[in-house]
Order: structure tokens, then sequence, then C-alpha cells
């Protein structure tokens, strides 16, 4: 394996931990509706990012390089979808429900292969650290696994976080408030996937 863990482990826990699509739904799941709740979301985030970097690392590039107009309906895909939850974020109800839709795992998981800011990070990290040598089956089973520890870490600890928000919270209006503001950060971060 020629991967520098370390580098491709920092790298990665920037990336994961900083604020996203994913961490603002967890964090909004968790506000709303405790950490628990959140928990399905973030393991679909946890397997799904993985996944898409092992599609990256054996053959997505290729094809995306050869259509490229296929990347621009991912694009536009992702952001249709970041929208609708950004628009649900934002009109949550202001009390938590015990039986309320919340996104689970599979809609996590079926993001990733959309997410404006993991598919940009998943090409970025299989370029930087994978080597296409004879390394790069090993090389992608090591990213796999950094991938899903941080994608885990991450999204439980925003979800912690929103969790820990909600004590303060304790209003409808200060909920409707919160979510509100997470789905319009949700909404703005799709601004640097089209500029």
């Amino acid at each position: 394996m020629s991967l520098d863990i370390w580098a491709a482990a920092t790298a990665l826990f920037v990336a994961s931990f900083t604020p996203g699509p994913n961490n603002a739904i967890c964090a909004s799941i968790g506000a709303t509706y405790g950490y628990t709740r959140a928990l399905p979301f973030a393991l679909g985030v946890t397997v799904g990012y993985p996944a898409l970097i092992a599609a990256v690392g054996l053959g997505l590039a290729g094809l995306l390089a050869a259509f490229p107009q296929l990347h621009l309906a991912i694009k536009i895909c992702g952001a249709s979808f970041l929208l609708y939850l950004a628009w649900k974020i934002a009109t949550a109800k202001n009390t938590p429900a015990t039986n309320a839709k919340v996104p689970g795992f599979w809609r996590a998981f079926l993001f990733q292969w959309f997410n404006p800011k993991g598919v940009p990070v998943s090409f970025s990290i299989i370029a930087a650290y994978a080597d296409a040598g004879d390394t790069l089956l090993a090389d992608i089973a090591a990213l796999m696994v950094i991938s899903g520890v941080m994608a885990f870490g991450a999204t439980s600890t925003w979800a912690l976080v929103g969790s820990g928000i909600s004590r303060l919270l304790n209003s409808p209006r200060a909920l409707a408030t919160f979510n509100g503001v997470m789905g319009a950060l949700l909404a703005l971060s799709l601004i640097p996937v089209f500029l």
C-alpha cells in the first residue's frame, strides 16, 4: 500500500467535520427529534460515502471524464435534492413528533451519490491519495475504512450538537428559527457548487 494514511485521514477529517449537507441534516434531526433519531441518517452516510469512494476509485472518474455532461446532471440532481431537504428542514414541525418521517439510512446512503460536497471531495481524495498502480485496491479499501470512520464521527457529533442545542430550543418558535437557519445554510451551501 502506497497510501499515506495520516495525510489521508487528516484530509478526510477536515472534509467530514466541516459544515456540509450531511452535518447540517444530522444537526437538525438531532435538535428536532434527538440523537437517536439521527443515527439512521448518520449510518447511511457512514456506509454510503465509502461506497462512493469505492465507485470513484474503481471507475466512476473515467465515466465522468468520457461523459462530462453526466457531472452536470449529478450536480443538478444533488442540488435539487438538497433544496428539497433544505425546505423540509426549514419547515419542520415546531415540536418533535415521535412518528414523524425523518430522513433515514437509505436516503442518506443514496444522497452521497449526489452530495455536492461529497462527490468532489471523493474525486480529490482518490486523486491525491490512491496510487493507480499495483496498490490501487488496497489504497481504495483503506480510504473506504478511513472515510467511514470519519463520516460516522462527524455526523454523530453534529447530531449530538443538535441534540445538545435542543435544550436551548425550548419553545416552538426557537426550534422553528433553528430549523429555518439550518435549512437556509443547507441551501446556501449550493452556491460554491455552481461557481
